[in-house]
């Protein structure tokens, strides 16, 4: 079988660690991601905001930008 699955992928760093965090899904107003974290790992949904710098969410505790052009597209 040679199904490719393509998946958008960002590491961020967390101020402690790198988080990775893959998008599994986008609407106008929320983003899904699967969260990487420590070994952990969870599905999260996060509303989705814009402004004149382009479409973001806010991550953790420090509600740091994530910019979801920052995202790669990777293959697997």
């Amino acid at each position: 079988m040679n199904d490719k699955i393509y998946l958008k992928e960002l590491k961020h760093w967390d101020g402690e660690k790198y988080v990775t965090l893959d998008m599994i899904g986008i609407t106008e107003q929320t983003i899904t991601v699967v969260v990487t974290d420590a070994g952990k790992i969870t599905v999260r949904e996060y509303d989705l905001y814009e402004d004149n710098n382009g479409v973001f969410f806010e991550y953790g505790p420090n509600f740091a930008r994530i910019e979801v052009s920052d995202f790669v597209e990777l293959e697997r």
